[in-house]
């Protein structure tokens, strides 16, 4: 637009526009039920973005509620919670095709609580991760506490770990965090090499090990690891209670991270009142779903589940995606995607969706120059959407 029109993305954080750009929010902020996506041709900074992080009034600053969205497609962050955090909640989101997914560096009052969201498949245009999670301040920012339940990520990069903010001083230990976690599931991809701040495939990294920190009934793994045992840096004691192991999700390879019953996280969790405290066997299970519960995320009210939230295909291959309605009226739809998904064919079996029936998404890869990346929606016209990513290789 205007002076920049035309002119190529760098594939470099920070340039980019934003989704949403949060300024000193007063509080009572609702952001819900939103599809705040970008594309591979063009991506946003970070989908939701905050202004003056380092400030207590900065960003986030109090009694704000960021839930049922989908932040995918940036260069950066999902979304920037950094700044005062104080009283602020972040849960059912879904984020995706990110360098980094959720940013609580700094945290300068809290408390802020993170739940059931996912992070998965992370990557910005070039195809580098960092951590589904980044906190840091040290001791000149880093003065609130954050509160991470049932959540699940899966990273190639790094889980949790402090990524620095603040004066460069050997006495600020700007990597500092304060963070309690419980019934999350951290899983890397990769194996676990290199130590502190240059380490990866490690799920939680808190390099100054801080005493304060507390981590424990979370799902430590990692794919690549004898067991699947995840690596963690952290004080003596920490994860007493963890289980070191790979979940076993439903269909990880079509993003359906629901649990199967042999998952070694179902029951291993810890009951969170007011978090986490309606759940189907003795204790809760680890991660963003309990056992039996819908697969759609983000977490949205309708009920429509996909047999594929992630859709890996060759070009010129055709693939089917169906969508099974439960109680729902009979609506009209749209599919609607990017500009730049023209490679991208979508038929339809029905122009409505209809209460206890199936539709199908049948979806043909033609031949583009760029990397074949994007999202789809089946939107409804009142607004929910059901998101599907795709990926077209040669």
């Amino acid at each position: 637009m205007g002076e920049f029109a035309g002119t190529l993305f760098s594939q470099r954080h920070p340039k980019g526009p934003n989704g949403m750009l949060i300024v000193e929010n007063g509080g009572n902020l609702v952001i819900r039920y939103n599809d705040i996506v970008g594309s591979q041709r063009n991506r946003y900074n970070d989908p939701v973005e905050g202004y003056r992080n380092g400030f207590v009034h900065g960003a986030y600053h109090n009694d704000a509620d960021i839930y049922g969205n989908l932040m995918a497609f940036g260069q950066d962050d999902g979304i920037e919670l950094d700044g005062g955090q104080c009283n602020v909640r972040l849960y059912g989101n879904r984020f995706e095709q990110l360098f980094c997914g959720i940013s609580l560096a700094p945290n300068m009052k809290g408390p802020s609580y993170i739940f059931g969201n996912v992070v998965s498949n992370l990557g910005c245009s070039d195809g580098s991760s960092s951590a589904a999670v980044k906190n840091g301040g040290g001791l000149s920012h880093t003065v609130g506490r954050q509160y991470l339940f049932n959540n699940t990520m899966i990273f190639s990069g790094n889980g949790m770990r402090g990524v620095g903010y603040g004066p460069h001083t050997p006495e600020n230990k700007r990597e500092i965090f304060r963070t309690f976690t419980r019934n999350n599931i951290f899983l890397a991809t990769q194996a676990p090499r290199g130590e502190g701040k240059s380490g990866k495939g490690h799920s939680i990294s808190d390099i100054h090990q801080l005493p304060e920190n507390d981590f424990d009934y979370d799902m430590v793994a990692n794919l690549e690891t004898p067991g699947g045992r995840g690596y963690m840096l952290a004080r003596e004691g920490s994860e007493e209670h963890g289980v070191f192991a790979v979940p076993h999700f439903t269909d990880p390879s079509k993003g359906i991270y629901t649990l199967r019953i042999t998952d070694p996280g179902i029951d291993r969790g810890q009951e969170l009142p007011n978090f986490m405290d309606d759940y189907p066997g003795e204790a809760p299970a680890m991660g963003a779903f309990q056992y039996g519960t819908s697969s759609l995320y983000p977490v949205r009210p309708i009920d429509i589940e996909s047999n594929a939230y992630y859709v890996r295909m060759k070009v010129g291959e055709t693939v089917k995606v169906t969508l099974t309605i439960g109680e729902l009226e009979e609506t009209a739809y749209t599919i609607r995607k990017a500009e730049d998904l023209d490679w991208l064919q979508v038929d339809t079996s029905s122009d409505l969706l209809k209460p206890h029936s199936t539709l199908t998404l049948t979806l043909k890869a033609d031949l583009a120059d760029d990397l074949q990346v994007g999202a789809l929606f089946v939107r409804l016209t009142d607004g929910f959407s059901v998101p599907v990513t795709v990926y077209a290789e040669k």
